[in-house]
């Protein structure tokens, strides 16, 4: 072997030598770099799977919160239907009294809410056409006086006192919105008390 061929031989050893170096180099920061993606998709993996739980866990809470709700405006519907119809069997019920009986409290209701000085009885139409011959006198107070309407009030049931500008509504169906507030008010107290 020549000289040259020695040096050319060196040279390409040392080629060779750098070369494997270079390539070591390079699959070391290669198998790096595979090691850092690999770990930032594990994390990423593990950060996704968190989200979704958290997602469903949020789904499940609204799903469960409408559902309550759902519930709790059907029983609050089922609640109004169930205070309509009992309104309604009393209001029935009292215009079915016997007339001595149903007048009877019609001429109490007058006397315990009438006002001092000089006012009106208004009654509804029917009830008008089949008013004992002594329901005036029977409902004047213990203050002022009452005296009938003659033209009938455009209500079914019950009476409205009048003294001027001043109107007590004591027909059965203000009778029965004043109640059915009170009912109502119990009822949603007893319902949302629950939260």
């Amino acid at each position: 072997m020549t000289g040259g061929d020695k040096i050319v031989s060196c040279i390409e050893a040392d080629a060779e030598k750098r070369a494997q170096e270079i390539l070591a180099e390079a699959e070391a920061k290669a198998g790096a770099l595979l090691a850092q993606a690999e770990g930032q998709a594990a994390q990423r993996r593990v950060q996704a799977q968190d989200s979704a739980e958290k997602q469903a866990q949020a789904i499940i809470r609204a799903a469960r919160s409408g559902a309550a709700l759902t519930v709790r405006n059907a029983l609050l519907r089922r609640r109004r239907e169930l205070i309509d119809a009992a309104m309604d069997e009393a209001a029935e019920y009292i215009r079915q009294l016997p007339e001595t009986e149903y007048f009877a409290q019609l001429a109490r209701l007058a006397r315990e809410s009438a006002l001092p000085g000089e006012g009106v009885v208004r009654l509804s139409a029917e009830d008008l056409a089949r008013m004992p011959s002594d329901f005036v006198q029977a409902v004047q107070p213990d203050r002022g006086t009452l005296r009938l309407a003659e033209e009938p009030a455009p209500f079914d049931g019950g009476l409205r006192l009048e003294y001027g500008e001043i109107e007590i509504d004591l027909s059965l169906d203000a009778l029965r919105a004043a109640r059915r507030e009170g009912l109502e008010d119990l009822l949603n107290r007893e319902l949302f008390a629950e939260e």
